[in-house]
């Protein structure tokens, strides 16, 4: 059998006094005794004063000599010629001082080899990494491993949360998310004020408002409410597939956990979403938000499309005294005051729980978009779509409820009736929305395209 030819490389420094040549050549196979230059063109192309390195290919049997000869005066003032390869090197010939035969020797093979067989047993020698040990942290003197995860590592050392494993394990998504939560909020908590650290764990249990303190710094999390606490497309009940769900109890279990504090809240409001807290006119009835009303605030405006930061015309949000109601419209629980620039929140607003406030905070703040973000083209065009007009219409005789006002938009003292009609009974989300005028219908379809976009569909 023959002996295969290995693939060798000869590499040639190419220095001139004063001047050097800037060279290029086509790579070339040849035998051994072959002359170089019988098997090669050098070609000028440059002058310049640096040093080139040009390589090219050539083969080689193993302990076969390369004789290179008759390099003329006139030619390139090659040096150091020599042959270099996988297993294999040469001797140095300096030319063209004088000429030597270039000797092709066998190195020392690799200090270690490998390879991989269909085998039970591993053949050969493979380097495995070492994991880096769980990070300890020391709780009450005793050493606590924590979750070997970047986010509960990030929250151990930036946060001062240690995530403990008493009754559920915590995984690489509920840390993540965890952490997620934490980031989005200003002020968040952290270890620089030298107070121990927050104990964190998880449980099965279905815990009222998704989490129970234990103590001041020990809190326990039901792992319900990490359920689509991380925005997925999932198929809606008429087959359309490109749906994102979210839940933010995970947002306001946190908000409850770390920020049951009024003035870290009011920082949350103003710096996430852009909106003051105040009283308003007189301000002997006005109060400041409870914690747990703001916790809930925080999270609806978490609920809301970003481009609801920031809204345009809102400034500032109030709370009028528990137990009065706004003399003008006795039995509102919120009212938008578009040209005053707040929203007034009374009692009521707050007794119905989650399912009650979140779409009524949306709803209000929608008052605001309608009349200081929509052109005027998008408003009727809106309109359109349930035949909105400000006189009746023979065809349909459907009006608006004798006596129902819109949200006051001007002077809250002042009672405007305005009278609307439309040419649709069907194409709203809710009776109340039929009964007023575009304005509420408007803010109705945006809190119920939120908080139950089936509705807005049908």
């Amino acid at each position: 059998m023959a002996k295969p030819l290995l693939v060798l490389v000869i590499l040639l420094s190419v220095v001139a006094a004063g001047e050097a040549a800037l060279f290029s050549a086509n790579p070339a196979f040849f035998t051994p005794g072959q002359n170089v230059l019988e098997a090669r063109t050098v070609t000028v192309t440059e002058f310049t004063e640096r040093t080139v390195t040009e390589s090219f290919t050539i083969s080689l049997e193993p302990s076969s000599q390369l004789t290179v000869t008759e390099i003329e005066e006139s030619t390139l003032p090659i040096s150091n010629v020599s042959v270099q390869g996988e297993g294999f090197e040469s001797t140095v010939s300096s030319l063209p001082a004088y000429v030597e035969p270039l000797e092709i020797i066998q190195s020392p093979p690799p200090y270690f080899s490998y390879s991989w067989r269909t085998s039970s047993s591993l053949t050969g020698e493979v380097t495995v990494a070492t994991p880096a040990p769980s990070p300890v942290y020391v709780l009450d003197g005793e050493p606590i491993i924590t979750l070997q995860t970047s986010a509960a590592v990030r929250l151990a050392e930036l946060h001062n949360i240690i995530l403990l494993d008493d009754e559920e394990a915590w995984d690489d998504f509920s840390a993540g998310m965890f952490l997620e939560m934490i980031s989005r909020l200003p002020s968040a908590p952290s270890g620089q004020d030298g107070s121990a650290p927050w104990r964190v764990s998880l449980t099965e249990d279905l815990l009222t408002n998704d989490v129970e303190l234990i103590s001041e710094r020990e809190a326990r999390f039901s792992k319900s409410t990490f359920a689509l606490s991380n925005p997925t497309l999932q198929p809606s009940a008429d087959g359309n597939s490109d749906r994102v769900f979210f839940s933010n109890r995970l947002f306001r279990a946190i908000l409850q956990t770390f920020y049951d504090d009024y003035y870290l809240l009011e920082e949350v409001i103003q710096t996430r979403y852009g909106f003051k807290l105040g009283l308003g006119e007189p301000a002997d009835e006005f109060q400041i938000f409870r914690t747990d009303e703001l916790q809930y605030v925080a999270a609806v405006l978490e609920d809301l499309p970003n481009g609801f930061r920031n809204m345009p015309g809102l400034e500032t949000l109030v709370r009028r005294k528990q137990g009065l109601v706004n003399p003008v419209y006795p039995m509102a629980p919120a009212i938008a005051w578009v040209d005053l620039g707040y929203i007034e929140f009374m009692d009521s607003a707050f007794s119905g729980g989650p399912g009650y406030v979140q779409p009524l905070i949306a709803h209000e703040v929608t008052h605001f978009l309608w009349h200081r973000v929509l052109t005027e083209e998008t408003r009727s065009e809106f309109m359109e779509l349930s035949g909105w007009s400000r006189t009746p219409l023979p065809d349909s005789g459907v009006a608006s409820s004798s006596g129902d006002v819109d949200h006051p938009k001007m002077n809250p003292t002042v009672e405007a009736v305005e009278e609307w009609y439309h040419s649709t009974t069907t194409n709203f989300v809710s009776a109340y929305a039929a009964a007023n005028n575009p304005d509420e219908d408007f803010a109705e379809t945006v809190s119920y395209y939120i908080y139950q976009p089936d509705w807005v569909r049908s």
